[in-house]
């Protein structure tokens, strides 16, 4: 073997940079009003996944003086989802929800914040915990996704604040009283990996460029450039 043919046979070994990926991205945002007292818009709830989990967000943004101060905070949340309505825990006789139970579902699916300046959380539910074992498996199922909030609003702007019940969603549920959710789509399209830094990396192949030992502990033969 000549020189020139060892120097093109090195470069078959490989070079690359070697890449790490950030942390999960997330697809599918899907937003709901979330409403208190049926008609009171308060929030928003947002819906996402990425290859793990699902999210579900909650922001308080009442503001009905419109002077860019939020005049409420929730209380207790609770959440439910599932790929069927029947199973949303109901009150017995009524028909129904029963947002209290679905902590007996799932204990990760109510959240109490701990003091009353809370307007923002979110969710992270395992996939594995409603059923999803495999994110590409289900690209495309459907998903009913229930919020409840507990919403203490300030609607006169005299400093009392008052405790509705709130749902989100764009759908109406069934049953005597009112009530909503919504349906998600679950989601796999995360896009390109994004980046957080770069190494350059060498993988060796039969022939080294250099002579040094230290360099080449197999002793593999030399290019001796």
């Amino acid at each position: 073997m000549n020189r020139f043919s060892k120097i093109a046979f090195a470069f078959i070994a490989l070079f690359a940079l070697a890449v790490v990926p950030a942390s999960a991205q997330t697809c599918g945002d899907t937003t709901w009003v979330l409403r208190a007292g049926q008609t009171i818009e308060v929030g928003t709830v947002t819906v996402s996944n990425d290859a793990n989990n699902l999210y579900v967000n909650y922001t308080m943004d009442y503001d009905p003086n419109m002077d860019g101060v939020v005049d409420g905070y929730f209380g207790t949340l609770h959440m439910w989802a599932g790929n069927d309505l029947s199973l949303l825990p109901r009150a017995p006789g009524s028909g129904n929800p029963s947002p209290g139970q679905y902590c007996q579902v799932n204990p990760d699916f109510c959240y109490t914040p701990a003091d009353t300046t809370t307007t923002s959380h979110t969710f992270a539910i395992p996939l594995a915990d409603i059923g999803i074992v495999n994110v590409f498996d289900a690209c495309g199922a459907n998903l009913f996704v229930v919020t409840h909030a507990e919403a203490n609003i300030d609607s006169d702007g005299d400093g009392i604040y008052e405790d509705e019940t709130a749902f989100g969603g764009d759908q109406d549920g069934d049953g005597p009283r009112w009530w909503y959710y919504g349906s998600y789509t679950i989601c796999c399209d995360f896009g390109p990996p994004s980046i957080d830094f770069c190494e350059t990396a060498y993988a060796k192949g039969g022939w080294v460029w250099t002579t040094g030992r230290r360099s080449n502990p197999e002793r593999l033969p030399s290019l001796e450039l």
